[in-house]
């Protein structure tokens, strides 16, 4: 994660917590202290505008820097689990066969319900696939390996904190503004 994304996370992590928790404690704001100098302030309502218009400026430039992240590795901790996953269910180990040769593997729909692993053997010369072995595999246990790959990224990877939690944060900053 590169410097200028972390800090464009921090500011939009820091002031939708802080929006959070003014709206859930019902925090008012009547003076201001700027380097010792007290302000008071007139028109609450003009104070809360302008903190949303940081807001949404503090998000933006997120969503900005964190369209130019070339790799969140998101994805990639997600394939490698659901890997696992399926490595454990059909006892296969996907990268190379007893001869070093390379191995691919696809996982591939047919009909609603069934999805089938296809096995291909890298012919380690010719380079040319050798069709290996297709496992059937039903859709319950496709869902269950989605599903628990999911879960183990956002628990046991920080890929989930440091790349997708200040977007509900921002959500949730602005629902409880406009729900309570």
């Amino acid at each position: 994660m590169s410097e200028a994304l972390q800090r464009q996370r921090r500011n939009v992590t820091a002031l939708s917590s802080l929006l959070i928790l003014f709206n859930f404690a019902d925090v008012s704001i009547a003076k201001v202290s700027l380097l010792g100098t007290e302000l008071l302030v007139g028109d609450p309502a003009k104070l809360a505008a302008f903190v949303w218009l940081i807001w949404v400026y503090f998000l933006l430039r997120y969503y900005q820097y964190w369209r130019e992240e070339p790799d969140k590795g998101l994805s990639k901790a997600f394939r490698d689990r659901f890997d696992r996953c399926a490595k454990d269910y059909t006892g296969k180990d996907f990268v190379q066969d007893m001869h070093g040769s390379p191995r691919y593997y696809k996982l591939s729909r047919e009909g609603w319900f069934n999805w089938r692993y296809s096995v291909e053997n890298v012919h380690p010369v010719e380079g040319n696939a050798l069709v290996g072995e297709n496992i059937p595999i039903s859709i319950i246990r496709v869902c269950a390996w989605a599903i628990f790959s999911a879960i183990h990224v956002c628990i046991n990877t920080p890929r989930v904190t440091e790349h997708v939690l200040p977007f509900p944060l921002a959500i949730l900053a602005l629902a409880s503004t406009l729900l309570v």
